[in-house]
């Protein structure tokens, strides 16, 4: 049965165990991941990276979740991770795409391991940030000044 904007069609799932979405061609299988409680590729491959390009200071939001924050600016610029939003685990990449170096800060009562100073250290250079369980701590790796 098609859905659609002109499939018409109706239904309802009772529960995740219900749905199984799959592509043959390309061996893309959906399925409901419920520790995160979210639907995600779950056979066929790696899943593939979503982007968010900014150009300017950015802080991420839920939204950003599993992508690489991409920040493209011949200038100095600023991501500020945000304090309470993300569950332990999330994994957020920052990349600098331009010439502009970026410095990543922890905002509100968020803090880095290892502490200090992150920033890029070049142009192509990319920061890796894990939520770790206890509260608002991330742990950093990457390619860093």
């Amino acid at each position: 049965m098609g859905f659609g904007s002109n499939g018409g069609g109706s239904g309802s799932i009772a529960s995740s165990s219900d749905v199984s979405l799959n592509n043959p061609v390309t061996t893309d299988k959906l399925g409901f991941d419920s520790s995160t409680q979210k639907w995600r590729n779950t056979y066929g491959g790696p899943e593939r990276v979503l982007t968010n390009l900014q150009t300017g200071d950015y802080t991420p939001v839920l939204s950003d979740e599993g992508k690489a924050i991409e920040i493209n600016s011949t200038s100095p610029q600023t991501v500020t991770i945000p304090a309470d939003i993300f569950a332990h685990g999330v994994l957020l990449e920052i990349v600098q795409v331009g010439t502009g170096q970026v410095t990543v800060v922890a905002g509100g009562s968020s803090s880095f391991l290892p502490s200090g100073a992150i920033r890029t250290r070049a142009q192509g250079s990319s920061i890796g940030l894990r939520r770790r369980t206890n509260a608002n701590t991330w742990h950093v790796s990457g390619d860093i000044a």
